[in-house]
């Protein structure tokens, strides 16, 4: 853990962490299942002065002004007729984070004693949690990343770098490939998971910050195939830059 995010981290994520009560499963195990995402709420996207992410502590994420400038720019493009075309649209995987929010669609974890692997319904693709392992040293940019992980009290605790600047988060926020993500899962109930995201990227946050979400366990549900062919999404021609500008030298 780099150390900026690993003192944020030991700052925030205590406060308002829901303990679990005692006959709730924690520890390896607790979150194998089929769940979706307890908060999403499309109306969302609908409302221009609503936002569906915020810090922990109800603010709007810190943006950089590169970033501030980049997302004002794709709202003159898409008022001008040429909307900004995110990986969903072009039938590609959300990647990270954008796919632990997700689009209500459910995803299945699996666990084993060396890796969690999760399967995403949508577009059918996967992500690998590596446990008790250390980043690789060579690890190229992808819309996964390379995440390592381990248990602690109880929550399984993600470590997540290298992940491509094609990706985004919620609210279209961009981020340059820098962003490092730490995510600590806890099951808080019988049916929840509570899951504290921290980002940090110094060209695209003025500081490390964490959001949180809920994912609903869905013990009667199965993942199903979800193709942009066989639901009829059509991809759009991309017309706006998708990354951050580098950054100025001072």
């Amino acid at each position: 853990m780099r150390p900026a995010l690993a003192i944020a981290a030991s700052l925030i994520w205590p406060c308002g962490h829901a303990a679990a009560a005692a006959d709730v499963p924690t520890g390896p195990g607790s979150l194998s299942g089929v769940w979706t995402p307890a908060d999403f709420d499309r109306s969302v996207f609908r409302d221009p002065k609503r936002t569906a992410l915020q810090t922990i502590e109800g603010e709007r994420p810190p943006l950089q002004p590169a970033v501030i400038q980049l997302m004002q720019q794709r709202m003159r493009a898409a008022k001008a007729g040429r909307p900004y075309a995110g990986l969903q649209s072009k039938c590609l995987p959300s990647g990270m984070p954008q796919m632990m929010f997700g689009s209500g669609l459910p995803k299945q974890t699996l666990e084993t004693p060396d890796q969690v692997t999760m399967l995403s319904e949508e577009l059918n693709f996967f992500r690998i949690i590596r446990l008790n392992a250390r980043h690789e040293a060579d690890a190229k940019p992808t819309l996964m990343g390379d995440s390592v992980g381990h248990w602690e009290h109880g929550d399984l605790v993600v470590d997540t770098v290298a992940i491509s600047a094609a990706t985004q988060l919620p609210d279209g926020i961009p981020h340059s490939d820098q962003l490092h993500i730490i995510e600590r899962y806890r099951r808080t109930s019988r049916d929840r998971i509570e899951l504290l995201m921290t980002f940090e990227d110094p060209q695209a946050f003025t500081r490390p910050w964490t959001t949180v979400t809920h994912l609903k366990l869905e013990s009667d549900r199965r993942i199903g195939e979800y193709f942009c062919e066989n639901n009829r999404n059509v991809a759009v021609r991309d017309t706006t830059t998708v990354v951050l500008p580098p950054p100025q030298d001072h």
